[in-house]
């Protein structure tokens, strides 16, 4: 019993309820199989800012180093308007040091490429990752000429997958 209880008390446990799109569980869902022990989730993680309190849709925790995982839906992150505020939260986040990077992920990219995704995010973050886990991640890296097409950018500590 005891074995059993350590094998499910880990780190990649959270509440389902917390879940707030189709878009964050499946990222989830894929995600936390290839993270380390030693890497924490976070759903809907609080953050204050001298402007105001955030949520981030997914937090990953590894020592004092915390990455913010925003899926953007189409529904709220398509209009240039919200692009602005969530350029704005995001400058507000980072500049106040709540978080080292945050990846805006594309819905339709967790819906299509979620393997690329997440190994992109490997690659900037091996840290976060069990490396043998990692290791097994499609190795299909979206060359320069397709993050241009796609609209794959890193601004800062900014990531827009």
């Amino acid at each position: 019993m005891d074995i059993l209880r350590e094998l499910l008390n880990t780190n990649h446990s959270y509440s389902y309820e917390k879940v707030e799109s189709p878009i964050e569980q499946i990222l989830l869902n894929h995600i936390i199989k290839y993270l380390s022990d030693e890497t924490e989730v976070i759903v809907q993680l609080p953050i204050k800012t001298i402007s105001g309190n955030f949520r981030a849709d997914i937090a990953l925790r590894n020592n004092d180093k915390i990455i913010i995982l925003e899926c953007d839906g189409e529904e709220f992150h398509t209009k240039e308007i919200n692009k602005k505020y969530d350029e704005w939260r995001d400058t507000l986040i980072l500049f106040q040091k709540r978080a080292e990077t945050i990846y805006r992920i594309k819905g339709t990219d967790i819906y299509n490429n979620i393997n690329s995704i997440i190994y992109l995010i490997y690659k900037f973050e091996p840290e976060f990752f069990n490396t043998e886990y990692g290791e097994t991640l499609p190795k299909k890296e979206i060359n320069r000429k397709r993050r241009a097409k796609k609209g794959y950018r890193k601004h800062k500590n900014n990531i827009t997958l």
